[in-house]
């Protein structure tokens, strides 16, 4: 998630903020904070789905999503002074999680849709081979 946040805000700052840097005081403008706030959602999603890969179950996902709301609440914290404002600082975590949990939660029930009907189709075929296979004499 990290690798793709910095990423998306090279691309962002140089797209929209041109020579200025998102450290510089200078204020950021209210494009590329939305646009940052949605890439950070996106990128969120994309942590929630990996969890929902690799967890075996929906508290992976749900204790991914309560680590990056209390430490994006953290760095909020910690980040006072800074180019972006107040408001900016409490929502993106708030963001941040929710993506986590919702495209997480929705990609564990995709994942769990999928290896049922798998499941089924495994079963039916073996009902299918024993069923109508006929004694051979």
């Amino acid at each position: 998630m990290v690798i793709l946040v910095l990423v998306i805000t090279a691309i962002l700052s140089k797209t929209l903020l041109g020579n200025a840097k998102p450290s510089d005081k200078t204020p950021l403008t209210r494009m590329y904070l939305f646009a940052n706030l949605a890439s950070g959602f996106l990128a969120a999603a994309a942590s929630g789905y990996i969890a929902a890969l690799i967890g075996r179950g929906q508290p992976a996902v749900r204790i991914l999503s309560v680590i990056v709301l209390v430490v994006g609440i953290g760095f909020g914290l910690a980040s006072k002074g800074g180019p972006q404002p107040q408001w900016y600082l409490l929502v993106l975590p708030v963001i941040s999680a929710l993506g986590t949990l919702v495209w997480g939660l929705v990609a564990r029930r995709i994942l769990s849709a999928v290896s049922e009907r798998k499941a089924l189709s495994m079963s039916l075929d073996h009902f299918s081979k024993r069923a109508f296979s006929f004694p051979q004499s």
